[in-house]
């Protein structure tokens, strides 16, 4: 059960806070490998904590579900609860951990923070 934390690094100027608008629905948009055979395929995919699926062949459930086109093996993904973090002024140009995941089979390689992530200025 491999924990893989999301870190992030930004320079923050006259803002004091930077987070996901809404935690529960926020797409985690990624790309992902497969750690069995290493194929990783261009196309973006999200995952959100709000949606679950079945775990083929298991009683389990995951946020996301992918089955490798070269291997076959089925892969998961769950957004572990509780773990978001804002990234905060006191972090600028630090890598700060900002979600984590708990990843079974399937490594994330990119992140793309498309949308629905709120800024709070040094004003409000």
């Amino acid at each position: 059960m491999p924990v893989i934390a999301l870190e992030m690094k930004a320079t923050l100027v006259n803002v004091t806070d930077l987070r996901p608008s809404d935690p529960t629905n926020f797409r985690w948009y990624m790309k992902l490998r497969c750690m069995n055979c290493g194929e990783q395929p261009e196309h973006w995919q999200y995952v959100t904590i709000s949606e679950w699926l079945e775990v083929p062949g298991s009683r389990g459930e995951a946020n996301l579900i992918e089955k490798c086109k070269l291997c076959g093996r089925v892969n998961s993904l769950n957004i572990m609860k509780d773990s978001f973090q804002a990234y905060n002024v006191e972090d600028s140009e630090q890598y700060h951990p900002i979600v984590k995941f708990d990843c079974r089979g399937v490594e994330p390689t990119d992140f793309d923070p498309r949308v629905n992530l709120v800024a709070v200025d040094v004003f409000s």
